[in-house]
């Protein structure tokens, strides 16, 4: 059954719930979610424009998950192949953190890959890696891309193709679902939150105990 916010925890993107996944949705919980469908399609953004993204489906969740570069390098370093069809069925963890504004030079909340269940301890160790120093102004992206790169030279990953961030306009009609720290589940029940910090965690670390992974 949804839960009902409290008043303290209403902002814009709980009460004018969107179709696609925000940082805003996550209220600090780092959830892990099953990748179930990717597509490239053309999305509305703030001002009326369009713009081609790549987006990610999970189970169980009706929110699509706008993927950005740099989460799309996480994302391939993650699960050792940059082939978007080998990611069909594998688990991410998401986290929010924060990100310069292009326009107002503002840190602002994003969406983040912070590890995975699935990937391999190298995999996860070398993701660490990436994960340290800067990771505003596309900081983060680069070094994503030369970790990927030096699988690309070892023969163990394709070249990528992924879109570049971008802001999809609300759509006040789509449901709202659980983004708590819980695995990915069919029947997540639905709820609503508003942003905040996350917690510190280890990046490439999954949440989950041993029996559940």
């Amino acid at each position: 059954m949804a839960r009902t916010p409290h008043i303290s925890e209403l902002t814009l993107e709980v009460m004018f719930p969107d179709k696609f996944l925000k940082a805003a949705h996550l209220q600090g919980h780092t959830p892990i979610v099953t990748i179930e469908g990717i597509s490239v399609d053309v999305v509305p953004m703030a001002g009326g424009k369009k713009a081609s993204a790549t987006i990610i489906t999970f189970k169980g969740k009706s929110k699509e998950f706008i993927c950005n570069k740099t989460n799309a390098y996480a994302i391939a370093l993650l699960l050792g192949s940059n082939r978007p069809i080998d990611w069909i069925g594998k688990r991410i963890q998401l986290v929010t953190d924060e990100e310069k504004d292009r326009k107002t030079r503002q840190m602002v909340p994003c969406l983040r890959v912070l590890g995975s269940p699935d990937a391999s301890p190298a995999q996860a160790d070398e993701y660490k890696r990436a994960w340290r120093g800067e990771r505003k102004g596309g900081e983060l992206c680069t070094r994503l891309k030369i970790a990927v790169q030096r699988m690309l030279t070892a023969g163990k990953v394709a070249p990528i193709e992924a879109a570049e961030e971008v802001e999809p306009e609300l759509d006040d009609a789509a449901p709202e679902d659980d983004w708590s720290d819980a695995p990915a589940s069919e029947d997540a029940s639905e709820a609503t939150s508003e942003t905040v910090p996350a917690p510190a965690r280890e990046p490439g670390e999954s949440t989950l105990s041993p029996e559940e992974v």
